[in-house]
């Protein structure tokens, strides 16, 4: 029996996360079908990127996970099927899977054939649920589409001057903690003199949310390790009024 998860920003009020369902179940009867949310912040193909790893790793090997948040569906980009030692990834060319890409390690990347033979605004359920559906019968993905050569996206992209370092808000999750586009390992032979966000100091950083009162401000580096702006109890988000541009300043000693 295959295991078969769903994410998206469709929601679920309207039947379109139960049409991929009912392709998916009519193509592979015995699938186990598992929602990990249709509640994406519409078209935030980063919300998405970030969400995916926090439950790629935690599920059996040979999973087949399909991902749609895809703001251009219908256009030139691509569709893709990830292979990995441990799962499948299904969902469209359009930065959806960078993060992803970046943990894990991949044996092959196919381009789905003949995209342009399905419907232009629902690929949800045209194309990557009944890609899914095949898999999970046992189809191999090299007759699904074409081997395309395995390249890493960029690692994350920040400035430096000096001795300070900007770095660019990632998302703002459900909580409305504001977490920040860098991992602890990438500084984890730097030390940190001060961290500054909107005009907002931070001279140390938590471990966990309740070392601070509730409502105290702190910085943290979070379960997926990533840098995180928080408010105990409360959303920083709204606190500072976060917004995509946002930057927060790392300042290093340099000595």
């Amino acid at each position: 029996m295959s295991v078969v998860t769903l994410l998206s920003d469709f929601g679920t009020a309207n039947g379109y996360v139960g049409a991929m369902k009912g392709v998916i179940k009519s193509m592979a009867p015995d699938a186990e079908l598992i929602d990990i949310t249709h509640d994406i912040t519409p078209f935030s193909i980063s919300y998405a990127a970030y969400t995916i790893l926090n439950y790629y790793n935690h599920f059996p090997k040979g999973t087949i996970h399909v991902c749609v948040v895809d703001p251009g569906v219908g256009s030139s980009r691509k569709g893709l099927i990830l292979q990995s030692e441990q799962a499948f990834y299904i969902g469209p060319d359009n930065g959806l899977f960078d993060l992803l890409m970046l943990e894990e390690s991949l044996l092959r990347l196919y381009e789905i054939n003949d995209l342009a033979e399905s419907s232009s605004t629902f690929h949800g359920r045209d194309v990557f649920a009944p890609v899914a559906g095949l898999i999970a019968t046992g189809t191999d993905p090299s007759k699904l589409g074409k081997a395309i050569p395995l390249k890493k996206p960029k690692p994350f992209q920040f400035r430096k001057v000096g001795s300070i370092l900007y770095i660019p808000k990632l998302i703002t999750d459900h909580f409305g903690n504001i977490i920040f586009a860098i991992k602890r390992n990438e500084l984890s032979r730097k030390t940190i003199r001060a961290i500054y966000y909107k005009g907002y100091k931070f001279d140390r950083i938590n471990n966990f949310y309740a070392q601070e009162k509730a409502g105290g401000l702190l910085c943290l580096w979070n379960s997926l390790n990533f840098l995180e702006v928080a408010q105990n109890q409360g959303s920083a988000a709204e606190y500072f009024s976060a917004c995509a541009e946002d930057e927060i300043e790392i300042h290093l000693d340099e000595k």
